[in-house]
């Protein structure tokens, strides 16, 4: 049987504190102001903490690249090979 596991957040606010398949017993968690909730598996890249929920929700895909920062990038990385091939080039005719 696979172990259970838990997520112990803080009950004022729900922030997460510590995941894990072994917690403290409940009374020693409430003297630290913690609580611990069963969670279905350990947490992975495709989830996140809801301190609302006391829950892990799935994590919202990451956004597509801005198209002209797409550009801007390859701009500046063509005038920074062109720089250094300059630089190569000067630093071979100063010898």
């Amino acid at each position: 049987m696979p172990d259970q596991w838990y997520a112990v957040h803080e009950v004022a606010t729900g922030r997460l504190v510590s995941v894990g398949t072994v917690v403290a017993d409940a009374e020693t968690l409430a003297a630290d102001g913690l609580a611990a909730v069963a969670i279905a598996e350990p947490p992975s890249e495709t989830v996140q903490w809801d301190a609302q929920r006391l829950a892990l929700v799935p994590r919202a895909p990451a956004p597509p690249p801005d198209p002209l920062e797409v550009k801007l990038d390859q701009a500046a990385a063509a005038y920074k090979e062109a720089l250094r091939a300059q630089v190569a080039t000067d630093a071979t005719a100063v010898k």
